[in-house]
């Protein structure tokens, strides 16, 4: 199971933008700067890798999204599980229809929605109490080879510990994933948002950016293995908000990322990217900023430089 990315995520971004000062109207637009690009340029890296895990199976990864609290929307949608054996006696979650259609027999449902309802979704253990809600729309676009459509309304995974009525850490998603493709193409496109509330600190994320994924070698793409080797681009808009400010990120590859399936990612335990330039800019109400990320090979940290910026 993968770990809490998007918490790091937020908490890297916090750390971005813990200088920056809010205004009476909202939270201020935090300047990219030399001083916290590493630390932006770290967070994109995270986002660009959570999109990158969505690519690894025909449905896109709940279970990536949130670690161990997804287990149990994974256990509902994810290929060839059973639902109805999952969700047992006490409806979490209901889905409709019941039992979900799969025409095609891939493990995608053709158009089901999985429903959590505290009343059933609603778990104790030994430190606590965890709770999901909100639902989970499944469908599987006919028009394409490899595919799978995942709308998200207000998911929230909350752990409350003994006695406490404000959870110690929830996970708010919203939005939708979409992968489309063919043995030898890929596309993730993706526009939804997080929320994060941990420790007495809240932060969120938002991505809207398209990821597109073709093997190389003459290799093509078979779902029951692991992605091979291939080229990557990764282009959109990332933001994200702490106490201490809002940050919106543009991303451009300039150069193709090159993805060895060999090197593998220390939290997914899947392949990285070894080669390739993102270029990361920002606007902000003291000019525009922008940073430059090459990959220098398996295990090498990435090279950040700031560009500087304009007024």
């Amino acid at each position: 199971m993968k770990t809490l990315q998007f918490a790091k995520l937020a908490t890297g971004l916090s750390l971005a933008l813990g200088a920056a000062a809010c205004s009476d109207n909202g939270p201020a637009t935090v300047e990219l700067t030399a001083a916290n690009s590493p630390v932006v340029a770290a967070a994109a890296i995270q986002a660009m890798n959570l999109s990158l895990d969505g690519l690894d199976s025909d449905a896109v990864d709940i279970a990536g999204f949130a670690g161990s609290f997804g287990a149990p929307v994974m256990a509902a949608i994810y290929p060839n599980g059973q639902p109805a054996a999952f969700s047992g006696p006490n409806g979490c979650p209901s889905f409709t229809p019941d039992p979900p259609v799969d025409s095609d027999g891939d493990g995608v449902p053709d158009n089901a929605l999985f429903t959590f309802d505290p009343q059933f979704c609603t778990f104790q253990g030994d430190s606590g109490t965890m709770m999901i809600t909100g639902s989970v729309r499944v469908s599987d676009p006919a028009s394409v080879a490899i595919g799978v459509d995942v709308a998200f309304n207000q998911v929230t995974f909350a752990q409350f510990q003994n006695g406490a009525t404000d959870p110690v850490l929830a996970l708010v998603y919203d939005g939708t994933r979409s992968l489309r493709g063919q043995p030898t193409s890929l596309t993730l496109d993706e526009n939804f948002s997080v929320f994060v509330q941990a420790g007495g600190e809240q932060a969120g994320f938002s991505n809207v950016a398209s990821l597109s994924f073709t093997p190389t070698g003459g290799a093509t793409i078979d779902f029951d293995l692991d992605l091979p080797n291939g080229d990557v681009d990764w282009n959109g808009t990332f933001s994200a908000q702490s106490p201490e400010g809002f940050f919106v990120l543009t991303v451009e590859t300039v150069q193709t990322l090159s993805y060895d399936a060999a090197c593998l990612n220390p939290e997914s335990g899947e392949g990285s990217i070894v080669a390739g330039v993102l270029r990361l800019s920002a606007a902000s109400s003291d000019g525009a900023g922008v940073v430059q990320v090459t990959f220098n090979g398996c295990g090498v940290e990435p090279t950040v430089e700031f560009a500087g910026s304009t007024a």
